[in-house]
């Protein structure tokens, strides 16, 4: 196994990067969505998930998805 730097590691590495200690929750409620992504289904829970990654990529320093509102998809 090679040597891969932890959580705490990986975190100040995006902390400096990102020049940032945003951290975003991903607490999807997909019955709240915008209608482009009101499918209230793992595709749609995904398609919603990435798109705010992509957009607050350069942004933030780490995320938090909140697993009960995952848990209803599998």
């Amino acid at each position: 196994m090679k040597n891969q730097p932890g959580f705490a590691k990986k975190l100040q590495q995006a902390v400096e990067a990102n020049q940032s200690l945003l951290c975003v929750g991903l607490d999807p409620d997909p019955y709240k969505f915008p209608h482009r992504f009101a499918s209230p289904d793992a595709a749609g829970l995904l398609d919603w998930g990435r798109r705010i990654i992509d957009a607050t990529a350069d942004l933030v320093c780490c995320y938090k998805p909140n697993a009960a509102f995952y848990e209803q998809f599998g």
